[in-house]
């Protein structure tokens, strides 16, 4: 009888544990994404130039 409680609380114990850590992990992840989608949506006020592959052409002309 009191083995059986036990193991009811144990269990509904662990139960909890993963669900705070499952919650933890999907909280984890959401703001690892949400960084990396900040980080590509950036807009530089100052986009880097090219360089022309030939920069001696510009003087012949």
């Amino acid at each position: 009888m009191i083995r059986d409680y036990l193991r009811a609380k144990v269990v509904k114990l662990l139960s909890r544990v993963i669900l705070l850590v499952n919650g933890a992990i999907d909280a984890i992840y959401i703001m690892y994404n949400g960084a990396i989608e900040k980080k590509r949506e950036r807009v530089t006020f100052f986009p880097r130039r090219r360089r022309s592959p030939a920069p001696c052409v510009w003087y012949v002309f």
